[in-house]
């Protein structure tokens, strides 16, 4: 019996992935937008402003909760860039500054999966500036922790707004979003629980809320950003999986002798 737990034990050490270090890679965005006859003209290039190359690389937009994507380029070399041009089908109803969401995905040279996140606005007609404004603390965590969001009415009049938490897909959110009231003046505080998936150690991530109402002419909207720095995971946390099943393992042996040896006491009497 004690043979056949240290052999376990052996062979579960063996089952413990071993991480490599990611390749140093940054991926600077920019975009710039025009407006014709009512439909948004979206170009957005990409730089890699790291050391090594960027594998498996797209482009993605999201405007009005519709996503488009560009072609995949296989590799994007260090200091080489490219642009994308998107004509997404929105049709702005009202006046004002809209938001839209890109989101660059791309691997290392192990297909470690990573993503740059930005956000930026077009303006149609006539962008006024919003009365809500925000602002998200930087946050630290390793595998959990809380977003926090002030949203400050700084109009004369009560204002319902809507918000939204922009994450990298390396993370994920309890409560990405919803609606709030604030009267004149004041601040709401709202946060949001939210979990590391996929980010490495050591990586430093952006963090958004869209903040937005509109009126009868027009559309509000403003970003609040912020960032997340991911420090090291607990080892029980990382491997908890392989640890549930070595638990589940044990104890079915357990179990096993046990019946075995009243079969056995069984027989005798």
């Amino acid at each position: 019996m004690k043979q056949l737990l240290l052999t376990l034990l052996i062979s579960f050490s063996f089952l413990v992935p071993i991480k490599s270090e990611a390749a140093f890679i940054t991926i600077e965005t920019t975009t710039s937008t025009t407006v014709r006859d009512n439909v948004p003209n979206i170009s957005v290039s990409v730089t890699n402003k790291g050391d090594e190359s960027a594998h498996n690389v797209r482009i993605n937009i999201m405007l009005a909760s519709k996503q488009y994507s560009g072609r995949l380029k296989d590799v994007l070399g260090k200091g080489l860039s490219y642009t994308e041009e998107f004509s997404p089908s929105a049709e702005f109803k009202k006046a004002g500054r809209y938001p839209f969401l890109v989101n660059v995905s791309y691997t290392d040279a192990n297909l470690y999966p990573f993503s740059a996140l930005s956000v930026s606005y077009i303006n149609y007609k006539e962008p006024l500036d919003s009365l809500i404004t925000g602002t998200i603390p930087e946050l630290a965590l390793s595998e959990k922790g809380s977003v926090r969001l002030t949203a400050k009415n700084i109009a004369t009049k009560e204002i319902k707004f809507k918000y939204e938490f922009i994450l990298p897909r390396e993370f994920m959110a309890e409560k990405p979003g919803g609606e709030v009231t604030a009267g004149p003046g004041t601040e709401k505080v709202i946060t949001s629980d939210i979990e590391n998936i996929s980010a490495l150690a050591g990586s430093k991530y952006p963090v958004f809320a869209l903040l937005s109402y509109e009126d009868d002419k027009y559309y509000y909207s403003t970003i609040a950003s912020g960032s997340i720095t991911v420090g090291k995971k607990n080892l029980l946390y990382r491997y908890k999986t392989y640890l549930i099943v070595l638990l589940a393992v044990l104890i079915l042996i357990v179990i096993f002798y046990n019946l075995k040896g009243a079969g056995k006491r069984a027989s005798k009497g």
